[in-house]
């Protein structure tokens, strides 16, 4: 079912909706009288919603009179050093369709890149939750320093590691872990040194070399599935 971001909706009421992908919804998807949209506000509460009249640049909908609650998939903080701007939309979007709770991008030893613009990072999670119907909107922000980063740390640290995997405790998708990826290159034998000496749990993946954006899907997978058994 395709949804739509819309961060305030009525509810039992007829909703004129004009939004970013109001031309997507008439011209290439043809959306017609009588169809449901899902409406996801961001805040893990959605509702149902039927296309009364499709108009020239917007949409006609009557809204349900229930709004629902989904709970958050994860608790997942997934904080990335700081890649260039292609891998980092791609990373914004893989984020929110992996039900990320938080994205934290910052400056590691081999970073190489800017921060986007917060426009474009607003467009790239509406973008995302609309495709994956995804209720709550991603925490985006960027932090200096790894040193930084880790003063708001809670719960358990984990980190991916050029060394083999240490000891992980027992897990479940709900508790707080903070998993922490590096950039292109990886995190430096400071940073990991540094990470081990906190308690952090390296995750050492048996793969050839990853990409930023891969690393972060395939770590992210590893503690679905490690979570799923512990």
């Amino acid at each position: 079912m395709r949804a739509l971001y819309v961060p305030h909706f009525p509810l039992a009421d007829q909703f004129e909706y004009s939004g970013e992908s109001c031309h997507h919804l008439i011209h290439v998807l043809r959306v017609q009288p009588g169809q449901s949209l899902k409406l996801i506000d961001g805040s893990g509460c959605y509702a149902m919603a039927k296309v009364i009249q499709v108009l020239r640049n917007s949409i006609l909908l009557q809204v349900a009179d229930e709004k629902m609650k989904d709970l958050a998939p994860t608790n997942i903080t997934l904080a990335v050093g700081l890649v260039k701007r292609p891998a980092q939309e791609e990373i914004i979007k893989k984020a929110v369709e992996l039900g990320i709770r938080q994205l934290c991008f910052f400056q590691a030893d081999f970073s190489n890149g800017q921060e986007l613009k917060p426009q474009r990072i607003d467009s790239l999670i509406q973008s995302a939750m609309e495709q994956s119907n995804h209720t709550h909107y991603l925490k985006v922000e960027y932090l200096s320093s790894l040193e930084l980063l880790l003063r708001q740390v809670e719960g358990n640290l984990c980190y991916g590691s050029m060394k083999e995997t240490s000891q992980l405790p027992k897990l479940a998708m709900q508790d707080q872990i903070t998993l922490v990826v590096g950039p292109e290159g990886g995190l430096s034998m400071p940073e990991e040194q540094f990470l081990s000496k906190l308690g952090a749990h390296g995750i050492a993946l048996k793969t050839p070399i990853l990409r930023a954006e891969t690393a972060v899907v395939t770590l992210v997978g590893f503690f679905h599935g490690f979570c799923a058994i512990s």
